[in-house]
């Protein structure tokens, strides 16, 4: 899917850029994709414990950064409270048209689906693809995300790619199971659904 152009460089935010004094340097990786969306692709990566003001002056920098079209955020120890903040910074941000969140437990919680949900709403620009791996969404927090996927929101548009991939949807009683169902036929207008290595049977 992506071809590599071979070049990246690192990028540090220090604590004059809204930080609290004592918070460590955020590293921002980003990397020239030779893709269909953007040559951009910015990532916060690995296990950075950050505080609530370092997230969200990283949210604020990549907000008023116009050339990302691709953004990761994977294998973070992310709080809620923090996950809230970047992502409410991260609202003014009018580029960014393919995001991958991963393996960031706290993310895939009632309400870090309730943030990311409203996220997508109140995004002006469209979110083409939507990539959710490992985060421990559940069925009852998948209820509360799919809002932010299936509703056009204030760009007038809904996400076209949809990956799962990695997550628990497992349905344990008929109740639970049609839901599933009805919350997954709901998504056929989606060019792309990728569930690889979902649960999505009955967990018991």
């Amino acid at each position: 899917m992506t071809s590599w152009r071979g070049f990246h460089f690192d990028a540090y935010l220090e604590n004059h850029s809204g930080y609290d004094d004592e918070s460590p340097l955020l590293k921002l990786r980003c990397i020239v994709y030779g893709d269909a969306y953007s040559p951009y692709c910015w990532m916060i990566s690995g296990s950075n414990v950050l505080t609530t003001s370092a997230w969200r002056g990283a949210g604020q920098l990549l907000a008023r950064n116009p050339s990302i079209k691709r953004f990761e955020l994977d294998s973070n120890e992310i709080s809620q409270e923090s996950f809230r903040v970047f992502m409410t910074a991260l609202e003014g941000n009018t580029t960014i048209v393919n995001f991958t969140i991963c393996e960031n437990s706290r993310v895939g919680t009632n309400e870090g689906s309730r943030v990311l949900s409203a996220f997508l709403l109140r995004r002006k620009c469209p979110m083409v693809s939507l990539h959710l791996d490992a985060l421990g969404i559940s069925l009852s927090s998948f209820q509360i995300l799919s809002p932010g996927i299936g509703r056009p929101g204030l760009c007038g548009r809904r996400v076209e790619e949809l990956r799962l991939t990695g997550n628990d949807l497992s349905a344990n009683t008929e109740e639970k199971r049609a839901t599933l169902y009805h919350s997954l036929t709901n998504l056929s207008w989606l060019k792309t659904l990728d569930l690889e290595g979902c649960k999505l049977g009955n967990s018991g």
